[in-house]
């Protein structure tokens, strides 16, 4: 799929305006506060609800005015092999939303829906950002994310399933912070191993795919780290049952004050033969590596969907050497209809795209 129109009004700096887009690779370039990172800001909200800036959304919209707009127009056509059982429509839809304080009025085709969720499920997009490196470096919940995404798009029942489990997390760690609570824990512990692992089991079932592709494109972008290994820990204790386990765990929830197993604990991890841990890795590196993971993930959801998802990549030319650019651009072709870049410059690299490169100047 990709946006063949983008409709942006009162996001931050940018006020109507109207890009013309297409298949292909485009290439935001401008000086530093001329809106590039705002353009993937806005196509970011169409697939997620949320900014992948880390200010808050109060200054989403831009200062002195109250609303602010973002519409696009989505086309959708197959991409490699036909996939059984998946029926897409490939039909234009036109699609956005408007935020005016804190209320948002999302509509589909002139409809207007009742949830954002509704709008975000048919634009799935996936923004690399130079904060992205935390994907390696930082905490559990970014990697889970990546993996969640991929879910969210392919499986009807993921996101009902992830809510009632996230409830009963919060039921459950609710009722550690308080005393006497045996009775009270038994039935919500029963809920959170029920939850847990048919949560488990969606991830799971997803897990063979996309381990390989990361891994294959972990060693295409790397090749110079050697081998791969890729591990995947679902969050549970491997050498007893879910809730002997959590039996077990119980004095130390108690003592934090919050379950420390289970799905929401769930982990992967990336090393390679020359960098057995992620401190042996350089930031470009650990960029290269991100790459990898959201590839492979773009292409787990191609393989499953039948058509492909939009990347973006923000200020992908920093930090990475030309070659590796090139590289990334060459793989991103394999996994993306679209790509969408900014840079305060472009780069000879883009040549590496095999497709039409557009280039925009703001």
């Amino acid at each position: 799929m990709y946006l063949s129109s983008l409709v942006i009004d009162g996001l931050r700096c940018i006020q109507g305006l109207d890009l013309q887009l297409g298949p292909g690779l485009h290439v935001f370039t401008g000086a530093n506060g001329s809106g590039k990172t705002s353009i993937l800001e806005a196509v970011a909200l169409l697939g997620s609800g949320r900014s992948f800036r880390s200010a808050g959304s109060d200054v989403l919209i831009t200062r002195g005015k109250d609303v602010l707009n973002v519409f696009a127009e989505v086309s959708r056509e197959r991409h490699g092999r036909e996939v059984e059982h998946v029926a897409l429509d490939e039909s234009p839809q036109r699609l956005g939303f408007q935020r005016q304080g804190k209320q948002w009025r999302a509509r589909i085709n002139g409809v207007e829906v009742q949830q954002l969720s509704e709008l975000v499920r048919l634009v799935p997009v996936w923004v690399l950002e130079p904060n992205s490196h935390e994907l390696i470096f930082g905490g559990s919940e970014p990697r889970r994310a990546l993996l969640d995404w991929l879910l969210f798009h392919v499986e009807p029942n993921f996101a009902r399933i992830s809510a009632r489990y996230r409830h009963v997390l919060k039921q459950r760690n609710a009722l550690l912070k308080q005393e006497s609570v045996a009775q009270e824990l038994a039935v919500w512990d029963t809920l959170l191993i029920e939850s847990g692992m048919e949560l488990t089991a969606i991830r799971e079932r997803h897990l063979p795919s996309w381990l390989h592709q990361l891994a294959t494109f972990a060693q295409r972008l790397l090749p110079e780290l050697g081998d791969v290994q890729v591990l995947f820990k679902n969050g549970f204790p491997t050498e007893v049952a879910p809730f002997d386990a959590l039996q077990q765990r119980l004095p130390r929830d108690l003592a934090l004050g919050y379950t420390s197993i289970g799905p929401h604990r769930a982990d992967w991890s990336l090393s390679f033969a020359a960098a057995p841990g992620r401190e042996y890795l350089s930031r470009g590196q650990s960029k290269n590596s991100c790459f990898a993971a959201v590839l492979a993930t773009l292409a787990c959801f191609a393989g499953i969907r039948g058509e492909t998802a939009i990347l973006c990549l923000d200020d992908l030319f920093s930090e990475l050497d030309e070659a590796h650019q090139a590289l990334c651009l060459r793989y991103a072709a394999e996994v993306a209809r679209q790509v969408l870049v900014t840079g305060v410059q472009s780069s000879p690299a883009v040549s590496a795209w095999p497709g039409e490169v557009h280039h925009i100047a703001l």
